[in-house]
């Protein structure tokens, strides 16, 4: 995840046209401190002003598993 991450956010910000105020990171069990700060960097790099981390509940974390990790934006 600590390559793909930054791909995947880059490439759902452009995608799906986001807004640039706020993106929204969803994790799983323990989140990895090195992708936090990835993810951050790149967020930061494609322009959003504000991230916010929220830990995902029990029925996303069943299906996902340990260690997921999602983006969750607004388009334009």
């Amino acid at each position: 995840m600590l390559t793909t991450g930054p791909k995947l956010i880059k490439d759902f910000a452009i995608e799906h046209k986001l807004e640039k105020n706020r993106l929204v990171f969803v994790y799983s069990g323990e989140l990895n401190s090195e992708l936090k700060e990835k993810a951050e960097k790149t967020a930061s790099e494609c322009g959003f002003l504000n991230c916010m981390w929220i830990s995902a509940g029990c029925v996303v974390s069943t299906h996902s598993g340990p260690g997921a990790f999602g983006v969750i934006g607004f388009t334009e």
